[in-house]
């Protein structure tokens, strides 16, 4: 089966190492002329880094990263407002926590593409996607080439769903209205962080096979 995946950023690499470790012909289209380094620093959570060991590039992007331990939060005159134990997380859901550059973790992710063999097509900006009666959609690129290929909407309210939170929270954190900064460090000040642990490790285990200690307590 062949499969066109349309952007070469972050989530376009991985997906075409899934796919292609599961057997799928992969072809990836960007229509920039070659790779960015536009972005700054990516935190890889434990639930990410298991996806990433089971894709074989954890000790890849390891190497390149660096290992948080903690996650502060201070007011605007360096009051401690609360922090995040970032070792225990990990701890808790058997997996570590890495900060990485995204050019650095896209330069590993085009490495492992390279690896297999998937070529990216730069230079591909999309002109039109029309969809046919077989249920298939035609992909029209500015320079003139046409794929076929059969798209799903499953996937779309929740991604809605999800960046609409995050721009609700981003919107919360980043706000300079004194009330609500206010009440946002109030908050923070009355937060449970081992309760918060727990609830991230539960809820980003959801859907994986996560055994606690897997990766730490390994020979």
């Amino acid at each position: 089966m062949k499969i066109k995946i349309l952007g070469a950023g972050v989530a376009g690499l991985t997906t075409a190492i899934a796919l292609k470790k599961k057997g799928f012909d992969v072809g990836v289209y960007e229509r920039h002329e070659g790779r960015s380094d536009i972005g700054a620093g990516i935190v890889c959570w434990p639930n990410a880094s298991f996806v990433l060991k089971e894709l074989g590039l954890l000790e890849d992007i390891a190497l390149q990263s660096g290992v948080p331990v903690k996650m502060r939060r201070l007011s605007n005159k360096g009051n401690n407002l609360g922090a995040l134990d970032i070792v225990k997380l990990n701890e808790t859901m058997g997996y570590p926590s890495f900060s990485i550059l995204r050019k650095d973790l896209m330069k590993v992710l085009e490495s492992h593409l390279t690896e297999y063999g998937i070529e990216v097509k730069y230079g591909n900006a999309i002109k039109k996607l029309v969809s046919t009666p077989s249920g298939s959609t035609s992909i029209h690129f500015e320079n003139g080439a046409t794929h076929l290929q059969k798209f799903t909407k499953i996937r779309f309210p929740k991604t809605t769903s999800i960046a609409m939170g995050a721009r609700q929270f981003a919107s919360s954190l980043f706000s300079t209205d004194k009330n609500v900064s206010e009440q946002r460090n109030r908050n923070s000040m009355n937060t449970d962080y081992n309760s918060v642990i727990s609830g991230m490790a539960k809820g980003w285990s959801i859907g994986l096979p996560l055994s606690m200690a897997l990766y730490f307590n390994r020979e």
